[in-house]
C-alpha cells in the first residue's frame, strides 16, 4: 500500500525534477543535506521556480516506535509522517509551525516501511540568531522563549526534544516551532520535573548554540 501526494500549488514544479511518484521522491538527489542519520535524512531544495522547500526522509521505521505509537492510541507511521500530523494539529490551534506541502509513505505487510514529507520554510529567525544579533536582549528573547515552551506544556503538549534549533522568533516577538516528531499529546500539562527538564533543555542548548557561534567568528 503507498501514498503520494503533492500540493498542487507544487507538483509542477515537482514534475521539472521527475518527482512524480513515491518513489522518484525517495529517490530524489538534489538540494543540500542538512541532517542524515541511521533512518532518515533532511534536505533543502530550491525549486526550478525558485521557491525553497525542505525534504524529510525516513528510510526505514523503527518497530519499537510503532509499538509506542499504538500504545498512544495513535496510528503507526514514520516518524515524518508523524511530525507532519503534529503540525496539522498544531496548526488548527493557532501555533505557528511549517506548512506541509507534500507527504508520501509505503506500507509493509504490518508496519509502515517509509515515507517523506515536503515542507515550507518557517517565517522568523532562530533564537539563537536573534539573541546574536541583539545581544542586549538576550535574557529576554530567552525567557520569551521558556514561556512560549510553558504555554505548550499547559496545553497539554510534551515536547522532549525543545532546543534553541527548533524555536523560531517572529517580527511581533512570537514563536514558531519545527522538529515536533517527538511531541505528544495529554489532557494534563506534564509534570512540574519534566516541564522543568524541558526548560533546562532549551536554556542549555541555546547557551551551546551562542558559543559555537563565538567560537566560529
Amino acid at each position: 500500500m503507498q501514498h503520494f501526494w503533492i500540493d498542487d500549488d507544487y507538483r509542477e514544479a515537482f514534475a521539472e525534477l521527475e518527482v512524480t511518484n513515491l518513489s522518484s521522491l525517495m529517490g530524489l538527489a538534489a538540494g543540500q543535506c542538512l541532517s542524515m542519520h541511521r533512518r532518515g535524512s533532511t534536505f533543502a531544495l530550491t525549486l526550478p521556480d525558485g521557491r525553497r522547500v525542505f525534504l524529510k526522509r525516513d528510510h526505514f521505521v523503527f518497530k519499537k516506535d510503532c509499538w509506542q505509537e499504538l500504545l498512544r492510541g495513535e496510528r503507526m507511521r514514520p516518524k515524518c509522517l508523524r511530525e507532519a500530523w503534529v503540525y496539522e494539529r498544531l496548526s488548527k490551534e493557532g501555533i505557528l509551525v511549517p506548512q506541509v506541502v507534500g507527504t508520501a509513505w509505503a506500507k509493509g505487510v504490518v508496519f509502515p516501511a517509509y515515507g517523506a514529507i515536503i515542507m515550507c520554510p518557517l517565517p522568523g529567525i532562530p533564537l539563537s540568531q536573534a539573541c546574536l544579533q541583539e545581544p542586549s536582549r538576550k535574557n529576554e528573547l530567552a525567557e520569551a522563549a521558556c514561556q512560549a515552551l510553558a504555554d505548550l506544556q499547559q496545553r497539554g503538549y510534551d515536547w522532549p526534544d525543545s532546543k534553541a534549533e527548533h524555536f523560531f522568533v517572529q517580527p511581533d516577538g512570537s514563536f514558531g516551532f519545527l522538529d515536533m516528531e517527538r511531541l505528544t499529546f495529554h489532557r494534563r500539562p506534564p509534570s512540574k520535573s519534566r516541564c522543568q527538564k524541558q526548560r533546562n533543555r532549551l536554556l542549555s542548548s541555546l547557551e551551546l548554540a551562542l558559543q559555537t557561534q563565538h567560537t566560529r567568528n
